[in-house]
């Protein structure tokens, strides 16, 4: 909360006389403004970054810090308690700014997420910034993105996550910066942030479902196409493309339903017909043979 002129030098008279009574009151770090060496903080706070903390949050061990957010003509700098307590233990950052993994390096109503930078020519990027904070979506909720491609992009996905577009739903899904970042058998990959945006994030893919990739119509939920994602399995995925077989290819989801995108081997990178390995004859094109992934059921054609 800013406060204006005269209420701000209000509480600071209220603080100046608790001192001179040895009364402390019960302030929120970062609520009072004050400048360096001016003694205007309570007993216990220290001035930092022009706002009043514990006098021991400038320790290295601290969970909070005190940034400068902004600043207008009357007011002067606004502080902000910049969380640095990761979302889950053990969480260690690897940037020098907000991490969108562990949630740390923005302010307490703000959280760490992909944002949409603009580029030279009309382009843009993905990046990360703090953006505001909803808490309101859980991971695989449905979602919805405010200001899609535009750096005000914004969502009501929980710390940790980022608003997703698929075909024709959009879903909470983790952020992640590698495999390690994602439950056991789902895969840190890329997805477009927007439908109609040219923007990626990474984030853990979709869980694995047991549903049939070599039929059209499986048991996967509407608005789905179940898919063979080697090595982890087969998945219900929400998004489906329109590649034909042999065509260049990251992820099966870019494939039409029924053909994969194999990640090893002599297809790899390239949309192949799925099969079914225990059924003699596989059903696969002339001239191909139904080469099995790993321990799954299923293969693809090559």
């Amino acid at each position: 909360m800013r406060l204006g002129p005269l209420a701000l030098a209000s509480v600071l008279l209220l603080g100046a006389a608790a001192l001179a009574g040895c009364y402390k009151p019960s302030i929120l770090p970062g609520g009072l403004r004050c400048a360096a060496g001016s003694g205007q903080c309570p007993d216990g706070f220290t001035c930092l970054s022009g706002a009043c903390v514990l006098a021991d949050s400038q320790d290295a061990g601290s969970s909070t810090d005190v940034a400068e957010v902004g600043a207008d003509a009357s007011d002067g700098p606004v502080a902000c308690i910049v969380n640095q307590t990761p979302l889950f233990a053990g969480c260690m950052s690897r940037t020098g700014v907000c991490d969108p993994v562990c949630g740390t390096g923005c302010c307490q109503l703000e959280k760490c997420s992909a944002v949409n930078r603009p580029q030279n020519g009309g382009t843009s990027r993905a990046e990360i910034g703090c953006v505001p904070l909803k808490r309101i979506r859980e991971i695989n909720q449905s979602c919805s993105p405010v200001n899609r491609g535009t750096p005000e992009r914004s969502d009501d996905c929980q710390p940790g996550l980022v608003c997703v577009d698929f075909d024709t739903t959009s879903s909470c899904l983790k952020l992640c910066r590698d495999d390690g970042d994602c439950p056991p058998g789902v895969q840190c990959e890329q997805r477009k942030l927007d439908i109609s945006g040219t923007v990626s994030v990474s984030v853990c893919g979709v869980a694995t479902t047991d549903c049939d990739p070599t039929a059209v119509t499986s048991i996967c939920p509407s608005g789905t196409t179940c898919y063979l994602a080697p090595p982890a399995g087969t998945i219900c995925d929400p998004s489906s493309g329109g590649l034909s077989t042999n065509s260049d290819c990251v992820y099966p989801r870019e494939c039409l339903p029924t053909l994969t995108c194999p990640s090893t081997g002599m297809g790899r990178g390239t949309c192949h017909p799925v099969c079914d390995s225990t059924v003699t004859p596989a059903k696969c094109p002339p001239n191909t043979t139904c080469i099995k992934v790993g321990n799954l059921r299923y293969g693809y054609c090559d």
